[in-house]
């Protein structure tokens, strides 16, 4: 069966919101850097996490968003949040799509076969 795609949540609306829950615990400032998620530093993408130690001596890069300061700016996370809702609207257009050739095929089926696809399948 297919999934129903989710709403993305907006949480930035007051001064308390998505800033306070991805940013480090001692923040001085009101929106993280939506990059580095306030830490100032990234891991590098070149260097992989270990299979072993997962990212325990990993190199680290200034970010280059915030210039290693870890704080954000309120049109990035307006722009994050049109980015997502704009990718929402196309997972459901194709959920629309997907779910009427989803029926047209199921109109065609015996109902010897939908038995089967529901016990089965």
């Amino acid at each position: 069966m297919l999934k129903k795609p989710q709403k993305p949540i907006k949480r930035h609306k007051s001064k308390k919101g998505i800033a306070n829950t991805w940013k480090p615990y001692n923040c001085k400032f009101e929106y993280a850097c939506t990059e580095c998620h306030g830490y100032g530093w990234i891991y590098d993408p070149n260097d992989p996490p270990s299979p072993v130690d997962g990212n325990r001596g990993r190199d680290r890069l200034t970010c280059q968003k915030c210039k290693g300061s870890g704080e954000g700016k309120l049109s990035d996370y307006n722009e994050q949040w049109k980015n997502s809702q704009e990718y929402h609207k196309e997972q459901v257009e194709k959920y629309k799509r997907d779910m009427i050739l989803y029926k047209s095929i199921l109109a065609k089926l015996t109902e010897e076969e939908l038995d089967y696809i529901r016990r089965y399948v």
